[in-house]
């Protein structure tokens, strides 16, 4: 059964990616079959280099693989654009990673500072809990600064990037 919403899902985000391009050869095909099944005309173009072939129907095949294409124009310049939105998306994540990195990290560094200060007075426990903290932090923003791509996880204080720790 979930194999059916997988390919369900995968037929809807091709069809997404390719409406023109679909909606282009429908149209070709419909003009196309028309033309060939009927004798209706829906364009009239006159070409002299293709005269051999019935008159009636050239034209309305030259139309109709035009609109395919157009419609595959359309469809790789929207894909075109979605894929550098995203590849922008990603790179100013990493930008503001990087320097949510760089702050986090002087905090941290003078955590550790502190916890130094604090052998001797505080628990042997309680200073194995501040390191394990600090290193725990330190590996999520790394990890976030390392994202390859932006999945959205829902957090308790909101939408946050999925980081894989």
């Amino acid at each position: 059964m979930p194999q059916i919403g997988k390919n369900s899902d995968r037929v809807s985000k091709l069809l997404q990616e390719w409406t023109w391009t679909g909606v282009a050869i429908i149209v070709g095909a419909t003009i196309v079959l028309t033309s060939v099944l009927t004798d209706f005309d829906f364009v009239r173009i006159n070409f002299r280099v293709l005269e051999g072939i019935q008159k009636h129907s050239v034209d309305d095949i030259v139309v109709g693989i035009a609109l395919v294409f157009v419609g595959l124009m359309v469809d790789m310049s929207k894909r075109k654009k979605r894929v550098e939105m995203a590849e922008q998306r990603l790179r100013v994540l990493k930008a503001t990673m990087r320097t949510v990195q760089d702050v986090v990290n002087n905090l941290l560094n003078k955590m550790q500072l502190f916890r130094m200060e604090a052998e001797g007075v505080l628990p042997e426990t309680t200073l194995k809990e501040m390191d394990d903290a600090i290193h725990e932090a330190a590996a999520q923003i790394r990890a976030l600064g390392n994202v390859d791509e932006v999945i959205e996880k829902q957090m308790a204080s909101g939408v946050g990037i999925h980081h894989g720790s």
